[in-house]
């Protein structure tokens, strides 16, 4: 899997660039904790993807609930299906590596949940059966690692 970052520096990491220098096709995933302008940004620019790719392309959206932030206006939209949600005890805050060396607090809950969802083509919906999707979604819950959005 590629790894994508806007920060110069991170090409000495492995990043590939700038993700947004072109159209996101096939499988892939995009983490974004805070800022609403930038959930608003991804949000935008997989549904855009996913519409003008005629590749097969699906994107899972890992996203802060947020229930008034700006990129609640996309999630109707019909490439985008919610798949479940992360309670935010189950989450841990990123850990800044500037932090003088100190371990951090074991208290360091999230304080908003996290929600998934799934934007992709008509092509990326074929290539997941509808049995297949179910399957996985199910797996999770058993896991307890989402709860899902039909118990929402």
């Amino acid at each position: 899997m590629d790894y994508y970052s806007p920060n110069v520096e991170d090409e000495a990491y492995g990043s590939s660039g700038n993700s947004y220098d072109k159209i996101w096709e096939g499988k892939g995933m995009f983490y974004i904790d805070e800022g609403e302008e930038g959930m608003d940004k991804a949000m935008r620019w997989a549904i855009g993807s996913a519409s003008l790719s005629q590749k097969s392309t699906m994107i899972m959206a890992v996203l802060a609930d947020q229930p008034g932030a700006r990129y609640n206006c996309w999630v109707k939209h019909h490439t985008v299906q919610k798949i479940g949600r992360i309670g935010s005890s189950c989450c841990r805050k990123q850990v800044s590596m500037s932090n003088n060396g100190q371990l951090p607090s074991s208290n360091n809950a999230r304080d908003k949940d996290l929600v998934l969802y799934v934007i992709c083509n008509k092509k990326g919906r074929e290539d997941v059966k509808d049995k297949d999707w179910n399957s996985m979604v199910s797996h999770m819950e058993r896991e307890k690692l989402i709860r899902s959005s039909r118990n929402i």
